[in-house]
């Protein structure tokens, strides 16, 4: 996967891990791509359906993002984009009732 990840994004995702681990940031619980896990059958729907999403880096909140923001822009560290949990608001869903339909999360 690292080869597959833009030259700007690969290096914000390192930047990430390295100021988190260098300054004890807590709350960080990875990019969206290392976080899911799905049948091996499904894995090209979830990657084109993904996108880059999948470089999304999960945290806590926003002002954990804001923080590592302020220390990769000052450092020039590449790109990120982030997915604070306590701004995540999932709309509710009907999945059909067809065996050919399966969700990519449950409840």
């Amino acid at each position: 996967m690292d080869h597959a990840t833009p030259g700007d994004i690969r290096r914000g995702l390192n930047s990430v891990r390295r100021i988190c681990r260098d300054h004890s940031i807590s709350g960080v619980f990875g990019s969206f791509c290392e976080l899911l896990d799905c049948d091996d059958r499904l894995f090209t729907a979830v990657e084109v359906t993904a996108g880059n999403s999948l470089f999304h880096v999960v945290v806590e909140s926003d002002e954990i993002s804001t923080r590592i923001i302020r220390y990769l822009t000052a450092e020039k560290g590449g790109r990120v984009n982030f997915m604070p949990l306590n701004r995540i608001r999932a709309p509710q869903v009907n999945y059909p009732h067809n065996p050919e339909v399966v969700p990519l999360l449950k409840n």
